[in-house]
């Protein structure tokens, strides 16, 4: 292995672990909203701090609760299948930087499988950020009827 590979991949490793751990011990999400559930109140948060935005008594917001919380599995589940294909990603990536460590070498030539695996992760951002811009509306206008 040579340094520009470890470096690459260690890079990789660094980012990655980054957002393992923002996603899953901050409960971090693009939205940037998170909610903690007390009793019968429930706490909506915001950022990595977990600043309170709004609390509301569950029983009489029933519906904007409800709605809030699916929002926000949404754009967790959303992220959760971004961070999976960021990894499904990083050998594709790997392989169209280092050109003779790539398979299919012999078959495929470097230019095609650099196309192929430029439109493989152009068609997903094109799939996946649009989506993004309307779960995190939605997790806003939530957001919003619960603070009125």
């Amino acid at each position: 292995m040579n340094k520009k590979l470890i470096s690459v991949t260690a890079v990789y490793a660094l980012i990655m672990a980054a957002l393992l751990i923002l996603t899953f011990n901050f409960d971090w999400n693009p939205s940037g909203y998170s909610y903690e559930v007390n009793g019968s109140t429930l706490t909506v948060q915001e950022g990595l701090g977990h600043s309170e935005v709004t609390t509301v008594e569950i029983s009489e917001h029933m519906s904007n609760v409800l709605l809030f919380q699916v929002a926000i599995s949404d754009v967790k589940t959303h992220w959760h299948t971004d961070i999976i294909m960021l990894a499904l990603f990083f050998p594709l990536i790997l392989f169209a930087i280092f050109k003779d460590k790539r398979p299919f070498k012999k078959v495929l030539s470097y230019k095609w499988f650099l196309g192929i695996v430029c439109a493989v992760i152009l068609i997903y951002t094109a799939a996946t950020v649009p989506n993004y811009f309307s779960q995190i509306q939605k997790v806003e206008e939530n957001v919003q009827k619960l603070s009125d």
